[in-house]
């Protein structure tokens, strides 16, 4: 490759229906649900005798810096790290083509909020870097940005995030550390979902560190959220595969899961709690934080009818509220020359 190319990579974000953490803790079962607000990856390579590339974040992260193909490892502390950790794993087979090259990124979803912007970007960044010299297999994009987060980064972050952003639809997965693997439920869900983003920082490494060091020293709350949360699962994953889909009983059950979050986990804020309680006041048949809480996002559903007052309801608190009318059924997708992975 000795002139221009411009390649770009997206991959969605995720919500959880039942069961964060299970996958660290016990490589136990989650459902999750993609969502239609995507990061994008895009390398523009040219010939070049260089030995720098230039990497970039737009908004919201606005962060720019170059850095030296032998010097890929030598991490800033920002939120560039994880970009460049990427492109650190993939070096080996793509260096050479990335002299003088620009990797940018730009994404339509909270970042830092419960919904796997780090897996999606990990794993948009890997399928766009791989594609490069014709290795897109999804298997090597799955491990290459496990890899990256995990491996370089050391967030601690378990499969599910990586499995649920890199297949899209509506998943049960399982996160076993030998055979990970999803089963596939749909795209429908027989009603609106409902995001919410409390617009709350929190720092999600620190947030997992925090359940890492309870679990090791057995936490009692935790282990009953280990022993409970899976009966949830089925639970769902029955409802999610009935032949007439309720969605007055998933919303039930999205309620106890996050009931078993706040009361186990303790990871829900008072605004979580306001927003979940105007919500089922509005109509939505249930809502649950997504992720590691703590602040981030919550997700709900609802009938379409309900919209309108959810929206209002919640119109005087800080949040920003989007609603999906379905989940979104693609996973990593390669841009413009390869529809699909």
């Amino acid at each position: 490759m000795d002139g221009k190319r411009v390649l770009s990579a997206s991959a969605p974000g995720r919500v959880c229906l039942a069961g964060e953490s299970l996958d660290w803790m016990t490589g136990g079962d989650s459902i999750t649900a993609a969502i239609s607000l995507r990061t994008t990856v895009t390398v523009r390579t040219k010939a070049a005798s260089t030995s720098s590339l230039r990497l970039s974040a737009g908004v919201p992260i606005n962060v720019v810096r170059s850095v030296r193909l032998d010097a890929l490892t030598r991490y800033e502390g920002d939120q560039l790290d994880l970009l460049q950790a990427t492109v650190a794993v993939q070096a080996r087979d793509v260096g050479v083509l990335l002299r003088g090259a620009v990797i940018e990124t730009s994404t339509r979803m909270p970042v830092g909020a419960g919904v796997s912007s780090s897996a999606a970007l990990a794993l948009a960044a890997t399928a766009v870097l791989s594609h490069l010299t014709g290795q897109s297999g999804l298997r090597a994009i799955l491990a290459g940005a496990h890899a990256a987060e995990v491996g370089q980064i050391k967030s601690g972050a378990g499969w599910m995030d990586f499995l649920a952003c890199a297949h899209g639809g509506l998943l049960r997965i399982s996160s076993s550390a030998e055979t990970p693997s999803v089963h596939y439920l749909g795209d429908e869900i027989g009603a609106a979902l409902v995001l919410i983003d409390t617009l709350q920082e929190r720092k999600t490494a620190r947030t997992l560190t925090d359940k890492r060091e309870r679990w090791s020293k057995r936490d009692p709350d935790l282990l009953d959220y280990a022993k409970r949360m899976p009966r949830l699962v089925d639970l769902l994953t029955a409802e999610l595969q009935a032949s007439q889909v309720d969605p007055g009983a998933i919303g039930a059950l999205l309620n106890d899961a996050h009931v078993l979050l706040r009361e186990r986990i303790g990871c829900s804020t008072d605004l979580i709690e306001e927003c979940i309680s105007r919500s089922l006041s509005a109509g939505a048949y249930g809502a649950k934080l997504s992720g590691s809480g703590y602040g981030g996002c919550l997700i709900g559903i609802a009938p379409y009818r309900a919209i309108e007052t959810i929206q209002a309801t919640l119109s005087s608190l800080p949040v920003r509220v989007s609603f999906f009318s379905r989940v979104e059924p693609a996973g990593v997708v390669i841009h413009p020359s390869d529809p699909t992975i």
